[in-house]
């Protein structure tokens, strides 16, 4: 039950961003089915471009394009929006680490929050 629920809670970190992202910059496409395939196609480019390319910086570049051509794909929108959003989307989840990060909430407290939300669903 618990690694559903991490799963789930990963899945939102990770896709409402981007939903976020596509959806002000006005893209046609912004479900979070779409939005969950565009970040799986993400991190995928990612990972191609790190295997292909050994410079951090051109592996980031070649990144960005993939991304860009992948959330135009899935997204319906232009590519410079799917940069955007993407870029948007990168901006939107460092800032949310940083602020979880920030007032301390490491893992031992997330992991102890999940406890109690067991133990409360086990009681309702």
């Amino acid at each position: 039950m618990i690694v559903i629920f991490m799963l789930f809670l990963m899945a939102a970190i990770i896709v409402v961003p981007v939903r976020l992202a596509a959806k002000s910059l006005g893209a046609r496409n912004y479900s979070y089915s779409t939005c969950f395939f565009a970040v799986i196609a993400s991190v995928i480019a990612g990972t191609l471009a790190t295997d292909i390319i050994a410079n951090d910086f051109l592996a980031f570049v070649l990144t960005l394009v993939f991304t860009g051509v992948f959330y135009s794909v899935l997204l319906d929108a232009g590519f410079k929006q799917s940069i955007i959003i993407s870029l948007l989307s990168w901006v939107i989840q460092f800032g949310g680490m940083l602020i979880i990060i920030g007032l301390g909430y490491g893992v031992s407290v997330v992991s102890t929050w999940l406890n109690y939300l067991l133990a409360l669903s086990w009681l309702c």
